[in-house]
């Protein structure tokens, strides 16, 4: 069996739902080793919850080991995010690859 990738979760309004959905189905292979928000208050709930490591920006996020990032906030400047995050050299997942500022 292989062992679970480790992925930081960046936005937790949206985020929460594909927490929940690795949660329940541990058959995609994910285990949520960090999140990301912020609303501190959030993270900390959150990360207390899933024995996961604590952020409030992207740049603790990039510096975190976990491998992959999921960026799940809003589409309004998410080309800048996706773009700092590839440039990091970190493996990105999102479900709205969308920028609203052309």
């Amino acid at each position: 069996m292989h062992s679970a990738i480790e992925i930081a979760i960046v936005g937790l309004a949206r985020g929460q739902a594909i927490i929940n959905e690795l949660e329940v189905n541990p058959r995609h292979g994910c285990k949520v080793a960090a999140v990301c928000d912020a609303d501190d208050g959030l993270s900390i709930a959150l990360g207390n919850r899933l024995n996961a490591r604590t952020y409030s920006t992207l740049g603790q996020v990039l510096a975190d080991p976990a491998p992959v990032v999921g960026l799940f906030t809003g589409a309004a400047g998410r080309a800048a995010l996706l773009r700092q995050i590839i440039r990091a050299g970190k493996d990105v997942m999102t479900t709205q690859p969308c920028e609203i500022d052309a």
